[in-house]
């Protein structure tokens, strides 16, 4: 019983030790496990301190200062505040948000559109306050054009300067102007030799024409007057003045040349004398007697026709001093003039008489003065008087001989009266028609070098290309207005086409370069039959229409309101900042910039953050800013300013209370398994020395049953 007790116990203890074993090694292995947490708890910490995220710092449309976490829609807000950025794909394709692409893809190339989309207008007040504009001047419809038609046509005003028309039509004035100046500065002087320095008396000097004597310029008024009163030569019949100056060498008695044919006609030439042609003046005065005027002079008789007394207005720098035969040898010599005496009683004859008028002007004697400065006194010129036989009741040309005394004052007025008459010549002749009537042969004693022949050639064919520039065409016939003195329309010309209006005078071609002209005869026109032009009917081109429209625009509305001022509107400015030039110039920068190639960003894409973290830091998009130039230029994102890396400390506090608590609970069971460990070593040792006794008891009992069965 006691050997089956000591294995049984035996028994026993080595399973007890074996749990032991076990246990310990559960133990140490749950020890290891600890490691193993704690491992991972100071991973999540590090990884917490490490876990730094990208921010951007932006401004809204206020100003206020907004720092967020980094997404492709936070870069890219717009805000007057903000530097623009934009990210770019390896393609160089730079990225857009759907809604962007499809703003952009609607507009179809119209920025304007574009920016409408973005809420933004460029526009003005200007037109709505200026209105419309009225002309009753003008023909239709430049006499009725409305603010939305005046707005449209300065906005188009641009392509109108630009225009094939508008350039046709000034490359059309541009080439006539310089031929017609040119012409003119190598006709001028044609034009002046022919008609001013001709003749044998005329010395040329540096101040001018000098002339020996009067032969030269009857011989110039004998030119003008036959070149100017045939009717093939029209070449001066370009205005109003030459008009009036070719009526007052014909007209003798009235019309608008009257003043013209008084000035021409006041003198006659001949060696030696100058003929003065004037109509008496006898008029009954209020003593029953008459008075009889010539020139400056006034002879005043009494009922009986005898003269009494002489009166004269001469003033000034000139005097007269009369020389008047009383009696055979006799004179008395009164002097006129602003100083002295203006008036003298005639004395009575031999016969005790008063003179009659006949006899008074076949015996007196006037010589005029000119008087210096200091009283010398120079004779100009002597008149005597001689009167043909009549009555005095009836009325007769007189006729005063005036004979010079003084032959450079005899130049001096022939040189005035020549430089009058060239002058209205140089200023009033169409150098081309001038030209063409010498090549023609119409104007005898002319030659042209053939430069001068190219000059007129080249003239008359400008003038063609730019007359057609303004007229549907130059072949249909027209009745065009024929105006006074004063601009007043008189009547209306035989029914031609506007090549036969420009030859005749009756369309100045001069005047055709002012637009205003052009208008006025387009309005006050008719058609061949005398019927008011229309807007249909009208002779004015397209091409010119297009001309006036920038005419008007020029100086009618800027001359008159100044230059529109535009501004861009911004729609969805609620908040009334004021930034629409701003966010136009933003949006005007980014749709340049698509032109160049776009790829649209998905939306969920736009507002990831991890997306563009990622993107940026293994280069699958780069950065560009825009700078002052409007120009986008490429930025490394590091360098970026307005983007920071920031940890996250919220995360970091809650990793490390996480690390801590982990920590302090992988220490409290370690201390626990260590305890464990120790109860465990403790029972092993005793339950290992109970096992080796009870073994060696067990070992000896064996050893004495051996002994006892061999002694027996």
């Amino acid at each position: 019983m006691g050997m089956a007790a000591s294995q049984a116990r035996l028994l026993t203890l080595t399973a007890r030790l074996s749990d032991n074993e076990l246990r310990s090694q559960t133990i140490n292995n749950a020890k290891m496990r600890l490691a193993t947490e704690s491992s991972q708890a100071s991973e999540n910490y590090i990884n917490a301190l490490n876990n730094a995220t990208l921010k951007f710092t932006n401004y809204d449309e206020t100003g206020a200062a907004l720092t967020q976490p980094l997404t492709y829609n936070s870069l890219m807000a717009y805000s007057s505040y903000n530097t623009q950025y934009g990210l770019v794909n390896s393609s160089g394709q730079i990225l857009v948000s759907e809604a962007e692409a499809k703003m952009f893809k609607d507009a179809n190339g119209d920025l304007n559109k574009y920016l409408k989309a973005h809420g933004l207008e460029y526009t003005t007040t200007y037109f709505k306050e200026a209105g419309g504009i009225e002309n009753n001047d003008y023909p239709a419809p430049f006499n009725n054009v409305s603010s939305d038609t005046l707005q449209q046509w300065y906005e188009e005003y641009g392509s109108y300067e630009n225009s094939v028309e508008v350039e046709n039509y000034n490359k059309a004035y541009s080439n006539y102007n310089s031929t017609r100046n040119t012409l003119t500065h190598s006709l001028s002087k044609t034009l002046e030799e022919y008609f001013g320095a001709s003749g044998s008396g005329e010395n040329r000097t540096s101040g001018g024409y000098e002339y020996k004597n009067e032969q030269t310029a009857q011989w110039n008024l004998s030119q003008l007057k036959t070149a100017y009163s045939n009717a093939t030569n029209k070449y001066s019949y370009n205005n109003t003045t030459t008009q009036k100056f070719v009526e007052g060498l014909n007209n003798t008695t009235s019309g608008a040349g009257k003043a013209m044919h008084d000035l021409l006609n006041s003198y006659t030439f001949s060696v030696g004398s100058l003929i003065v042609k004037e109509t008496s003046n006898l008029t009954q005065n209020a003593a029953g007697g008459y008075t009889f005027t010539f020139e400056d002079y006034n002879i005043i008789m009494d009922a009986d026709g005898r003269v009494t007394e002489i009166k004269t207005s001469n003033a000034g720098d000139l005097s007269s001093t009369l020389k008047y035969e009383t009696s055979p040898g006799v004179y008395s010599t009164p002097t006129f003039n602003d100083e002295g005496e203006s008036s003298w009683t005639v004395p009575a004859k031999a016969d005790t008489k008063q003179p009659t008028l006949k006899e008074f002007l076949q015996s007196f004697e006037i010589t005029e003065n000119r008087v210096a400065d200091d009283g010398t006194k120079t004779p100009i010129a002597t008149i005597k008087a001689s009167y043909p036989d009549t009555t005095i009741n009836t009325e007769k040309n007189i006729t005063i001989t005036k004979k010079y005394s003084d032959s450079e004052a005899m130049k001096g007025e022939i040189q005035n009266l020549n430089e009058k008459l060239l002058t209205i010549l140089k200023e009033n002749t169409d150098y081309s028609k001038f030209g063409e009537a010498i090549i023609r042969g119409q104007i005898s004693g002319i030659s042209l070098s053939p430069a001068v022949i190219k000059y007129v050639e080249d003239c008359i064919d400008y003038k063609k290309a730019f007359i057609e520039t303004i007229f549907k065409d130059t072949t249909t016939q027209y009745q065009f207005p024929i105006t006074d003195d004063d601009g007043n329309i008189t009547g209306y010309s035989t029914a031609k086409n506007i090549e036969e209006a420009i030859d005749d005078g009756t369309v100045k071609m001069n005047s055709l370069t002012n637009e205003e002209y052009v208008l006025w005869l387009a309005k006050n026109s008719k058609d061949a039959s005398g019927n008011d032009l229309t807007e249909e009917t009208s002779f004015m081109s397209e091409n010119f229409k297009t001309v006036v429209k920038t005419f008007i625009i020029e100086n009618t509305l800027i001359a008159k309101y100044g230059t529109p001022k535009y501004a861009w509107v911004d729609e969805m400015d609620t908040q009334n900042t004021g930034n629409a030039d701003s966010k136009a110039q933003w949006y005007t920068n980014l749709y340049k910039r698509m032109e160049k190639g776009y790829k649209t960003l998905e939306n969920g894409l736009a507002s990831s953050q991890q997306w563009i973290e990622y993107a940026l830091e293994t280069g699958l998009v780069t950065m560009e800013q825009v700078d002052k130039s409007y120009n986008w230029q490429s930025l490394e994102y590091k360098t970026c300013t307005r983007i920071t890396e920031v940890t996250d400390d919220e995360a970091v506090a809650k990793a490390e209370a996480e690390y801590n608590r982990a920590i302090n609970d992988i220490k409290t069971k370690d201390n626990m398994y260590d305890v464990q460990l120790k109860n465990i070593d403790t029972e092993h040792t005793s339950l290992q020395t109970e096992y080796d006794s009870i073994k060696q008891v067990i070992t000896k009992n064996i050893d004495r049953t051996f002994k006892f069965d061999q002694s027996a």
